[in-house]
């Protein structure tokens, strides 16, 4: 009866195991199959294009400083000065090539202050009328004229340079008060 007992314990703990082992397969293929609906779900993907557009940062340099209309005689009648831009003042804009750069200038007022409060004499102010061009390096026989505020080119053969040369015209009155007179000219570029 022993022997008979054994065989029915064991009979009854192999089935137990047997239906635990069951349930726990199907509990694991419920759970991949969970998660295989899961991952099998639609996806969207959207793609948005990335763009820069790098630019060559403007330099202004001073090729030549000095716009030195010499010593003048006053006059009765007044005199118009005028020094070419080929002998006047040049700067070089560099750039990014194929890229419009706006050129800004400023008229300016010639003053002899300074020279006046140290040999005395009465202050006066002449108006400096400017005269722009701008060449190439390559060319800079072909000035071509521009105004104040003007867009030019920077030429993609010229390595992304352009010269700007700059005279002009002082008109000394005819009652004029002598002295050294001094001023700026100022030049501004932007893209």
């Amino acid at each position: 009866m022993t022997k008979c007992d054994s065989s029915v314990n064991f009979e009854l703990s192999s089935r137990k195991d047997y239906v635990k082992m069951k349930t726990l397969k199907i509990f694991i293929l419920f759970m991949l199959l969970s998660l295989s609906v899961l991952s099998a779900q639609n996806r969207y993907v959207a793609s948005v294009p990335i763009h820069v557009s790098l630019v060559k940062g403007l330099s202004l340099n001073i090729m030549k400083n000095n716009l030195d209309f010499g010593e003048v005689i006053l006059s009765r009648t007044g005199t118009l000065i005028k020094k070419s831009a080929t002998e006047g003042i040049i700067f070089e804009i560099s750039g990014n090539p194929n890229k419009n750069v706006a050129i800004n200038y400023s008229t300016t007022n010639l003053t002899n202050s300074a020279w006046s409060e140290i040999f005395g004499g009465t202050k006066g102010n002449i108006n400096f009328i400017p005269d722009v061009f701008v060449s190439t390096e390559k060319k800079q026989s072909e000035l071509q004229k521009i105004e104040n505020g003007n867009l030019v080119n920077i030429d993609k053969s010229n390595d992304g340079k352009i010269l700007v040369n700059i005279g002009g015209y002082l008109n000394v009155a005819a009652n004029q008060p002598a002295g050294n007179y001094i001023g700026n000219i100022y030049l501004t570029v932007s893209y």
